[in-house]
């Protein structure tokens, strides 16, 4: 086992504890009220970082190069006004319930994401990474596009709200939505990207999941199943979440696939942001859809997400073999 990566006791140690704290903390009224909702999300960072640091192994939130020459301040005020740029322009427009969601423990999430993605691009080039942020983007997009155009979801594509919360139904009347698609979308991808990297990146990929030149499909399946019982155990304590428990878990087999081809958590992040902000905005965007039902998943959105996670997990297994590095 190499020196940077946990013992597999060390993981499924990681792995009870943030299941346990997630419910115990989500049980306790008093932290709950406090700090928000994202309370069980914000435990997942914060074991990863004292179970790794604990244990004299790095975060490796940033990829080991290509270093640049010298650190690029530029590069770091740039992302940090391009994180900031998106939330502060898109925020108004989106429902209170959606806005909500940054509460004081995600929006300290959101500024330590931010952080980190921005050193990671002044310390590492980003130029090798591109086309892997690219085909993040593209394939977390796929599951709720082929939902809008092939499904329809809960309404048919006609009955979305596409650019602003106005639409026409199908029978001809005009209908309202709790928000635009894509102003929701721009929205939520910055926020997701930024907390997700500190949170789920971190915990489900660097702890669970270990190097991603080590480790094979195994480990990303059962970084999955961890995932899953996560999900469940949010969906159970009341906590709104931008897919349903399954197809979360496919997501996080996916992004878990990412982050073994790419190697960057970055890239893993970047589709864990997209592919829970495309779905959520979906839901927001459908007529007469709460933001915070449980909308029907269309059966298009499940194929393509178990195709490509079937695919994405072949790949793997190709590179790395089924157990990896074990």
């Amino acid at each position: 086992m190499s020196q940077r990566d946990l013992p597999i006791w060390a993981r499924g140690t990681a792995a009870g504890l943030v299941l346990f704290a997630a419910w115990w903390l989500l049980s306790t009224d008093v932290l709950r009220n406090t700090v928000g909702e994202s309370l069980g999300i914000l435990c997942l960072g914060v074991i990863s970082v004292f179970i790794l640091r604990g244990m004299h192994l790095p975060l490796s939130v940033w990829s080991d190069g290509p270093w640049r020459a010298r650190f690029s301040t530029v590069a770091v005020i740039s992302v940090a006004a391009a994180f900031a740029g998106l939330i502060v322009i898109s925020g108004p427009s989106q429902p209170p319930p959606l806005v909500a969601r940054l509460d004081p423990g995600m929006v300290a999430l959101v500024v330590i994401g931010a952080v980190f993605w921005g050193f990671a691009f002044g310390f590492v080039k980003q130029r090798s990474f591109l086309p892997w942020y690219v085909l993040a983007v593209v394939i977390a997009l796929l599951p709720p596009v082929a939902s809008l155009t092939l499904a329809g979801g809960t309404a048919g594509a006609s009955d979305a709200c596409i650019w602003s919360t106005g639409a026409v139904s199908q029978n001809g009347a005009n209908e309202g939505c709790q928000a635009a698609m894509l102003p929701s979308l721009l929205f939520l991808v910055p926020v997701g990207a930024a907390a997700k990297l500190v949170t789920e990146e971190l915990t489900f990929r660097r702890v669970l999941i270990g190097q991603p030149d080590k480790a094979g499909l195994v480990q990303v399946v059962g970084s999955s199943v961890v995932a899953l019982a996560w999900f469940a155990l949010l969906a159970w304590s009341d906590v709104s979440i931008s897919e349903s428990v399954i197809l979360g878990a496919l997501g996080a087999l996916i992004a878990g696939c990412f982050y073994v081809l790419s190697g960057s958590l970055l890239v893993s992040a970047l589709y864990s942001a997209v592919f829970s902000a495309g779905h959520w905005s979906l839901q927001l965007s459908q007529v007469g859809v709460a933001p915070g039902a449980e909308a029907m998943v269309p059966a298009s959105s499940w194929v393509v997400t178990l195709v490509i996670g079937t695919v994405m997990a072949a790949l793997v297994v190709k590179r790395n073999g089924l157990l990896g590095d074990w």
